[in-house]
């Protein structure tokens, strides 16, 4: 019933506890969404990882949609820390990407970006490599990322 109720206010102006008679006849009482009801469907659109002065650490924005017309996506920002089996994961498959390149000398990674499908790597006094491998650690982090939010 919940769904309908959205479904029937969406966009118009009632107040939560505002009985609302439905097209059967029957009446509900209009309850104040949560967002979880609201957005329905959620990605991490953007990953950056990271070394701060505490250790290695991902950025990212997670997108929040949702399916209920004229709903506009919702971008939730954050930080979390102990990310370590996704950098050596990615600094691994930088590496082979390095040394795929003519002069491309690998020392170290000092960052990484995933957006989409596509993951980058800056490789430290070199140049921004592109991944081409499958990096589960990467899908991991993602999905930590998501059930923490």
């Amino acid at each position: 019933m919940k769904k309908t109720l959205l479904t029937l206010v969406a966009g118009a102006s009632i107040g939560a506890g505002t009985v609302v008679t439905l097209p059967d006849g029957s009446t509900a009482t209009a309850e104040l969404p949560t967002s979880s009801e609201i957005y329905d469907s959620e990605s991490v659109s953007s990953l950056k990882l990271v070394q701060t002065g505490v250790g290695k650490a991902a950025r990212f924005i997670v997108e929040k949609s949702s399916s209920i017309e004229g709903v506009a996506p919702f971008d939730e920002a954050g930080q979390v820390g102990d990310v370590e089996s996704a950098w050596v994961a990615v600094s691994e498959a930088a590496k082979s990407s390095c040394e795929a390149l003519p002069d491309c000398e690998f020392t170290s990674m000092d960052s990484a970006r995933n957006v989409g499908d596509a993951t980058t790597a800056t490789i430290s006094g070199g140049p921004i490599v592109s991944i081409a491998e499958d990096i589960p650690e990467l899908d991991a982090l993602k999905q930590k990322i998501l059930s923490e939010n």
